[in-house]
């Protein structure tokens, strides 16, 4: 069983610099999110969703969800204001239909979280 880091890269071993394996996307603090956790959601086009729960460089780098594209392209859908939109996406994505469902654990209406859907 492979070790997987989740802060700073995506999808990249710890150990064995021998697996054929391509780096998509190398995370950064910033407006692209960091710290990712929980599995990708994935469409019919081959497409990766996911969310990072710091970064963005909204008010308060409250997270992002993001899209990798299987022709490489890594687009931020939405960056989290740490208001009624949540903050802090500490869980993986469903995606059901045209839409992709998660919960961030800060921000909202009472402050103490969300359940949100977006469109990609």
């Amino acid at each position: 069983m492979e070790d997987w880091r989740s802060v700073d890269e995506a999808w990249r071993p710890q150990e064995d610099p021998s697996l054929n394996l391509t780096v998509l996307h190398d995370f950064t603090t910033g407006p692209s999110g960091f710290i990712t956790y929980y599995a990708v959601a994935r469409d019919s086009a081959g497409n990766l969703y996911r969310t990072t729960m710091e970064g963005g460089n909204n008010p308060c780098d409250c997270g992002v969800v993001f899209a990798q594209e299987a022709a490489g392209t890594y687009t931020v859908l939405h960056r989290f204001s740490g208001g009624e939109d949540g903050s802090l996406p500490y869980s993986g994505l469903l995606h059901s239909g045209e839409y992709l469902y998660g919960t961030a654990s800060g921000g909202g209406a009472n402050g103490e979280g969300v359940v949100f859907r977006i469109r990609p």
